[in-house]
């Protein structure tokens, strides 16, 4: 098993424990964010989607979680 496939593994696990948590609720945000209002961090094309996912979160007073630790300001599970 390459280490692509342990990560998805271990993002499919910590999905899971997250949504059996207690407490655990999730919404659907709307997608209100212009593209042209991303954060200041973002310099490529491969950080667009990031960025605009944090940016859309925090429109609404939430926070993106994610494995991903190139993140800034994501709140960083695992």
């Amino acid at each position: 098993m390459g280490a692509g496939a342990r990560q998805l593994t271990d993002g499919r696990r910590i999905l899971d424990r997250m949504r059996r948590a207690p407490g655990f609720a999730h919404e659907f945000l709307p997608d209100d964010v212009p593209g042209d209002r991303l954060p200041a961090w973002v310099q490529t094309p491969a950080q667009t989607t990031d960025g605009h996912l944090l940016a859309v979160a925090a429109m609404h007073g939430a926070k993106l979680a994610t494995l991903d630790p190139g993140i800034p300001g994501a709140l960083l599970i695992g």
